[in-house]
Order: C-alpha cells, then sequence, then structure tokens
C-alpha cells in the first residue's frame, strides 16, 4: 500500500513538473514572439517616406465588429476606401432617400485612428439606382434633369464630408477596352462632357478635395490612349483633374494632387506627377507610354469588374511616392 502511495504520489510529481515545464515554455514562446511582433515595423511605417499603405474596408471591418481584420487595419494601413457604402445605390438608393450611416461609419473610422480618408465613387455606370435615369413614366429622362440629379447628389454626399473625405473617385470606368467612351446612360443622355460636369460639381462641393478619374486595364494600348486623350481634353478645358491612372487588370484611379494607388486581386493604377492647381499634379504632355512608365508613378491593384463585394479581409493599397492611395 506504501509503495502504491509512493508511485501515485512520484507520478503527480512528474506530471506537476511537465506542468510547470510546458507553463514555463509557452511562456517563453509567447515572449518571444512579442518581442519579435514589436521589433518588426508595420508596412505603413516601413514606406512612410515613399508612400501611404492602404486597405478597402467593408462594412464590419470599419464598424470594428471583424475582430481578427481590425489589428491588421489599424496596425498596417494609413489610408482607407470603402468597398460599397459610398456608391450611388447604397447612399441614395430614393430619390428622397439618403442613408448616410455606413458612409458616416466608414469616414469616422479612418479619422478614429488617423486615416487618409477615400470616397468611391460618385459617377458610374453601375451600381446606380434605375430612377436616376428615369422620368417616372418609364422614359429616359432629359438632360437637364439628369444633369441636376447629379449636382444634386454629387454637392450632398461630397458637402456633407467636406474636409474629412481628402480624395473622390468621381467618375469611374468611363472608357472602352477600344479606347472610345463607354456608351453608358451618362453618356447617352448628357453627351461627352457629363464627365467634366462631375469633376466641376465635385470640385465646388470642396475645394481642396483630390479628384481622381478611376479605370482598369489602362496597360493595353487602346484603351490606355483613350484614356490619356480623355484627360488631356479634361485638363485643356480647365477641369480640376490632376491624374490619370493605369490598371494592369483591373481598374486605375487618378485626380488632383495625388493619385492614390491600392492592391486588392487584381486592379492596378498609376499616378502621374505636377500641375499648376496642385502640389503634386501630372501632366500629360508626351506619348502614352512615357505617360505610364515612369518610375515615380505608382500601381494599384485591386477589386473586380463588378465593383468591390464585401470580403472577409482588407484590401491593400499601394501608392506614388508622396501621394495617398486608395481603391
Amino acid at each position: 500500500m506504501q509503495r502504491l502511495r509512493r508511485d501515485r504520489l512520484s507520478t503527480y510529481r512528474f506530471i506537476w513538473r511537465v506542468a510547470v515545464f510546458i507553463t514555463c515554455l509557452s511562456t517563453i514562446l509567447v515572449m518571444s514572439t512579442n518581442q519579435r511582433a514589436q521589433s518588426t515595423p508595420s508596412l505603413k511605417d516601413v514606406f512612410k517616406s515613399d508612400f501611404m499603405i492602404g486597405a478597402a474596408l467593408n462594412r464590419r471591418q470599419f464598424s470594428e465588429e471583424d475582430t481578427r481584420a481590425l489589428p491588421i487595419i489599424k496596425s498596417q494601413f494609413n489610408t482607407i476606401s470603402p468597398e460599397n457604402q459610398l456608391k450611388w445605390q447604397s447612399i441614395h438608393p430614393q430619390p428622397d432617400k439618403y442613408d448616410f450611416d455606413g458612409a458616416d461609419r466608414y469616414v469616422a473610422f479612418g479619422e478614429k485612428y488617423g486615416m487618409f480618408v477615400i470616397g468611391h465613387t460618385l459617377v458610374w455606370h453601375n451600381q446606380t439606382p434605375a430612377w436616376v435615369f428615369d422620368d417616372g413614366k418609364g422614359n429616359l429622362v432629359d438632360r437637364d434633369t439628369l444633369l441636376k440629379r447629379m449636382r444634386d447628389h454629387i454637392r450632398t454626399v461630397v458637402g456633407r464630408y467636406k474636409g474629412r473625405i481628402k480624395g473622390w473617385d468621381v467618375v469611374n470606368e468611363a472608357v472602352n477596352a477600344d479606347g472610345t467612351l463607354r456608351q453608358s446612360k451618362w453618356l447617352k443622355i448628357i453627351g461627352e462632357d457629363y464627365i467634366a460636369k462631375a469633376f466641376q460639381f465635385a470640385h465646388e462641393a470642396d475645394p481642396q478635395a483630390e479628384l481622381y478619374y478611376n479605370d482598369y486595364s489602362l496597360e493595353n494600348e487602346p484603351k490606355r490612349n483613350g484614356a490619356v486623350q480623355l484627360i488631356k481634353k479634361l485638363k485643356a478645358d480647365g477641369i480640376p483633374i490632376i491624374r490619370r491612372g493605369r490598371t494592369l487588370s483591373r481598374r486605375a484611379r487618378c485626380g488632383t494632387r495625388n493619385c492614390s494607388d491600392k492592391v486588392t486581386n487584381s486592379e492596378f493604377r498609376i499616378a502621374g506627377r505636377t500641375h499648376p492647381l496642385s502640389r503634386a499634379g501630372s501632366d500629360p504632355s508626351g506619348n502614352a507610354e512615357e505617360l505610364f512608365d515612369k518610375e515615380d508613378y505608382a500601381v494599384r491593384q485591386c477589386g473586380d469588374d463588378g465593383g468591390h463585394r464585401d470580403g472577409e479581409y482588407p484590401c491593400p493599397d499601394y501608392a506614388a511616392r508622396d501621394a495617398p492611395f486608395h481603391c
């Protein structure tokens, strides 16, 4: 009996020692991991002298419900773009109804963590409610009516976030693969100057905001040439757009002062340099290859051809030197 008790005591002691050893080892490993994490600089710190690092966020992320993504967003990124919350159908679903809840949360999140906040997008052929183009009788509205609706929408949305959202994707994906303008309802009803009007309204609503044109597949020569000609014409007409973009796969954004670029899934963008209206706009002189192949341009990859869908991870961004980027 005494021998059995000694054996049990020895067994308990052994188990206790093993438990203590495992606890100590776990503590050492955790401390070592924490030390390594603390000593490893974040992406935004590594590139702080070159460009900003950004993420495209969905509602769960900027509402701080996604507890897995939140620490990554806060530690790694310093500029953000919304996936869907500022698109027309989300923020202005009915003629007399605006829904700012998601957009307010998004902007508040960026301000809370000191991030450069981007708005996406004001004028697009997708995710725009049918009522925008309809006269209420099943017919398309006339030019003046659609211009008024565009102006009211842009002034309301941009005006609400004046001084808080620092840059806007004003017009999105207006150029076809062959370089011609997309035959959207905006173009068919208003005419080619709908793009210039959108930038004009955005600039009036917030003269200090950076204004971008956003598109994809600008690595393809026909579309790139079309985008370059579009930007040249806008600038020649005195429109306050400073940058043009390049997308190697999906989407490109450029605008006033700085062109912001982001990487999510397959979207790329490139930014340019200086313009008299800003500190660092771009000068679309020279040929298309020169416009898009210089070292100081930013490259962006992001999204899909149907727009950003709410995902489970933040989308990283990459932008030009001294330029915030976004999606």
